[in-house]
């Protein structure tokens, strides 16, 4: 599958490699610049202060590990794995602090931070807590699976990967459709932005989760999370899931303009696209994740058991 993959980049001529972390720079560089402006009104106001500072640390976290990735720093797997599991502690406690501390306002249509007029609610923020568990238990995962590789060792890892998914009732449910659904407009720029979103959470959550978990346990050879292309791929997914939020507030605190935010949106998630492309065609079994897809669309809510059918369905693919 690798050589495939490679050469089908060659033939394109596209290195996504180095689109992806060119990308992850400029707007990092972006996002920094007008921080770094406005980090006074930004961070140090009292209410709310907890969220600030989470928020601050985060922030400067997550630009470490990109400055790293852009400077093509050669780190090892234990420092990797301890930056990448205060990452993940980092967003879940930011995110936890903002439910805290800024949640009750109504959004203007449903889920998402694109219209000029949404506001976070607390729902999104709670549910935006499940999804960083779940980031976090995945790299997790993926850097244990690198040192336990006996079958038990790996369904146990797998286990644990998917095992939020028993409780995900318990959290909210917001859907993106319902921005650009209802008789509105479903050309206007920020309903074309609300329907590629919701394509990429699907395309993530059977390929790039499930689909990425299930072939990385059946697989010989495990991936490497220290890898360029894998840093530039998680450190993305990673400012997705965060920088939405963060920019609606530097939009709301009239430090970045409307039409800047979704700019910088549409370059985010370009980049994002160009590093989970070759995660996808390096380490995911398009077989298992098309498994994971049909089994959601007849068995949603029981992802816990299908990703052990899906898991069952790479083994059996890999040999």
């Amino acid at each position: 599958m690798l050589p495939a993959a490679t050469h089908r980049f060659a033939v394109l001529g596209f290195d996504a490699l180095g689109f992806a972390v060119a990308v992850l720079g400029a707007f990092s560089l972006v996002v920094a610049s007008v921080v770094a402006r406005h980090a006074r009104t930004l961070f140090l106001p009292r209410r709310g202060r907890s969220h600030r500072l989470a928020a601050a640390a985060y922030l400067a976290w997550l630009l470490l590990g990109v400055l790293e990735t852009c400077r093509g720093a050669d780190r090892s797997p234990a420092r990797v794995a301890a930056y990448d599991a205060a990452l993940g502690v980092l967003g879940i406690v930011a995110t936890c602090t903002a439910a805290r501390d800024f949640g009750g306002h109504r959004a203007a249509a449903a889920s998402g931070t694109l219209d000029a007029k949404a506001f976070v609610t607390r729902s999104e923020m709670v549910e935006h807590a499940f999804y960083q568990g779940l980031n976090l238990l995945q790299i997790l995962g993926l850097h244990a699976r690198r040192r336990y590789a006996r079958p038990l060792q790996r369904a146990a890892i797998l286990a644990a990967q998917t095992a939020p998914w028993l409780a995900r009732r318990r959290f909210p449910v917001n859907s993106f459709s319902k921005n650009y659904g209802g008789g509105r407009d479903p050309w206007t720029l920020v309903n074309v932005l609300y329907r590629v979103k919701k394509y990429q959470y699907v395309f993530y959550k059977h390929a790039l989760l499930h689909g990425l978990n299930a072939t990385n346990a059946a697989a010989t050879s495990p991936i490497a999370p220290e890898a360029p292309f894998f840093r530039a791929y998680w450190l993305s997914l990673n400012a997705a899931y965060t920088m939405e939020f963060f920019l609606q507030t530097l939009v709301k605190r009239r430090v970045l303009a409307q039409s800047h935010m979704l700019a910088l949106n549409k370059l985010l998630m370009a980049g994002s696209s160009a590093a989970a492309a070759r995660v996808l065609l390096l380490f995911v079994d398009w077989r298992v994740a098309c498994c994971s897809f049909a089994l959601n669309m007849t068995r949603r809510g029981r992802d816990f058991s299908s990703t052990a059918v899906v898991a069952a369905a790479a083994v059996v693919l890999k040999t």
